[in-house]
């Protein structure tokens, strides 16, 4: 037996061995690598348009973020325009409510002050008529006969002084 290894090549098991790893390679490139290598373009393609995708998305999500905020604002805007309309018109009723308040307090009072000055005039009226029959009938009583018109100026005076 020899030792060396080129000796011991066997040319039919080296062709075999070259035969063997070709087929192993077109099957395995066939069945495996092609369909492998077709899967991750699809893959890669998919990602890049899902990419593109999600660029697309966010651009109009930033766009719909700025329109939102733009609307919000003027909203806003409006809410407080309505709500110092609203303030402005309450304050109106409010001035409205308390003029037509005092204007009705003011008839009330008139109509109270004239009602106590008809009262006053009448009791007044009263009492003259009594003081003048009392004076009448005590100066008859005491100095005879008086008249009327001289009773009647006696209290008038005395009245006018007192009242003012």
């Amino acid at each position: 037996m020899e030792l060396n290894p080129l000796k011991q090549i066997n040319p039919v098991v080296v062709a075999s061995v070259i035969v063997i790893f070709t087929c192993t390679y077109y099957v395995l490139r066939k069945v495996f690598f092609l369909p492998l290598i077709e899967v991750m373009e699809k893959r890669h393609e998919r990602i890049q348009n899902s990419q593109l995708q999600l660029t697309e998305a966010q651009r109009i999500v930033g766009q719909a973020e700025k329109e939102a905020s733009e609307i919000v604002a003027k909203a806003r805007e409006e809410a407080d325009s309505i709500s110092r309309d609203m303030r402005e018109r309450i304050e109106e009723i409010r001035k409205a409510g308390i003029d037509t308040a005092k204007d009705g307090a003011d008839r009330f009072l008139e109509d109270g002050r004239k009602g106590i000055l008809m009262s006053k005039e009448a009791e007044q009226a009263k009492l003259r008529k009594e003081a003048v029959e009392c004076v009448g009938l005590a100066c008859d009583k005491l100095l005879g006969k008086v008249e009327t018109n001289t009773v009647e100026s006696v209290i008038d005076k005395l009245m006018a002084k007192r009242m003012h």
